[in-house]
């Protein structure tokens, strides 16, 4: 979800980024991280780099109170549209205007990948947490294990320049296991424990995926000033290279957390 500068959407971004990648697998992501994370009733929970509010939606019916916050307000603006439930605040994650102590509950959901200071951004989160508090985290895996991601990258790349390429391959650049642990660790957190999750996506079709991965990603002003033959040669290439990858139902394949 965003939370850093260089990783903010376009003006029509964050709603897209709502109908399109929501459904298509944030929503199951952050069911996953809401289980593992298990809100009880009197949880005071803080969703970091919360972006339209998926996370913190799924926490609310569970806890005492929920709190999101991102430095988006575009993305901001889509959540208090969702929910008006949640405390919905403009925020850095490595400065959070927040007290100490405050909070029971920390969760990160595809936010932690984007900003590059993470060390000082789980300090902040563990100088929030109340005692006994804890966090917990959603990133996917590298590109080794997400080819399809990977081929999307490349396409846009190869035909709509180096920043669009840049821009999805950002969500599978966070830290690996080891080096994830360690960021944890070194911030004093005793108990620490890796999961690896799978989340499936589903698209109609290849085009589907391509049009909706670049509406809702800093990719869309490349894609929307190609040419129809640069998109139609997008997809054709993508098409080839994911058709084991296609059912009767359209795209699908799983990511990886």
């Amino acid at each position: 979800m965003s939370d850093a500068a260089t990783h903010q959407l376009a003006a029509e971004g964050p709603a897209a980024y709502e109908r399109y990648l929501v459904p298509a697998f944030f929503a199951e992501c952050a069911r996953q991280l809401v289980d593992l994370a298990a809100p009880q009733p009197n949880d005071r929970v803080l969703d970091v780099a919360c972006g339209t509010g998926v996370v913190a939606r799924a926490a609310e019916p569970l806890a005492a109170a929920v709190t999101g916050v991102d430095v988006d307000e575009d993305m901001l603006a889509v959540a208090r549209s969702k929910s008006s439930g949640v405390g919905w605040l403009r925020g850095d994650a490595t400065r959070l205007d927040l007290p100490d102590h405050s909070f029971d509950l920390v969760t990160g959901q595809q936010g932690l990948q984007f900003l590059p200071d993470r060390p000082a951004v789980v300090r902040e989160w563990r100088r929030v947490l109340g005692p006994g508090g804890r966090i917990a985290v959603a990133m996917w895996r590298d590109a080794r294990f997400h080819p399809q991601s990977a081929a999307l990258s490349r396409a846009f790349e190869d035909h709509l320049g180096p920043e669009a390429g840049a821009a999805l391959r950002a969500p599978f650049a966070g830290p690996r296991p080891k080096e994830l642990r360690a960021l944890f660790t070194d911030a004093g957190f005793a108990s620490v424990r890796l999961r690896v999750g799978l989340v499936p996506v589903r698209f109609g079709s290849v085009a589907e995926m391509a049009e909706h991965e670049a509406s809702a990603t800093p990719a869309a002003p490349a894609f929307a000033a190609a040419t129809e033959e640069t998109r139609i040669t997008i997809v054709d290439e993508l098409a080839a290279e994911l058709t084991d990858w296609v059912d009767d139902d359209g795209l699908t394949f799983p990511l990886v957390t």
